[in-house]
């Protein structure tokens, strides 16, 4: 997955989302702002990203628009292989735990250590995935390995059975 990552963020403050745009963009990412969640949502019926940077606080802006943590509910029932970095400007364990509880992957509180957070998780989520994909490569190649020896000893028992192959002297 070089760079080809598909991020989407949501963001309801447009500086603030134009900068993260800007800074994963210069990552080599394929980035998507969304002003609000219900704009995601509609997407989502037709694209997915990879990653979704969801801010928390979703109604500064416009005050009947969904707030974060219900957008990341419908997100993670719609694609559950999404994975979503919450970005608030709370710095409140209990938030943050309530995100990862809804499936978060992980939480992030905007400040000068945001970015530098972010490109961390990130590379975090891609070894996770690599991990995982070994893992999937290992199993097929011991589900072809244990085969292989099921069909040789079966072999090696026709053999047997039918004098083809004998025993000891």
């Amino acid at each position: 997955m070089a760079n080809s990552l598909k991020v989407y963020v949501v963001e309801d403050d447009t500086m603030q989302g134009e900068m993260v745009k800007d800074h994963l963009t210069g990552k080599g990412y394929t980035v998507k702002l969304f002003n609000t969640g219900e704009g995601l949502l509609k997407e989502l019926d037709t694209d997915s990203p990879d990653i979704l940077v969801l801010d928390y606080n979703l109604n500064s802006v416009d005050k009947s628009a969904m707030e974060g943590i219900d957008i990341l509910k419908r997100v993670k029932d719609k694609n559950d292989n999404v994975e979503v970095i919450m970005y608030s400007g709370q710095d409140s364990i209990d938030v943050a735990v309530n995100t990862m509880r809804y499936g978060a992957f992980d939480y992030i509180v905007k400040g000068e250590t945001a970015f530098s957070r972010l490109d961390f998780i990130i590379g975090k989520i891609r070894k996770q995935w690599e991990i995982v994909a070994n893992e999937k490569h290992y199993r097929k190649m011991n589900t072809w390995l244990i085969a292989l020896i099921a069909a040789m000893v079966g072999a090696i028992i026709v053999g047997v059975i039918t004098g083809g192959i004998t025993l000891g002297s």
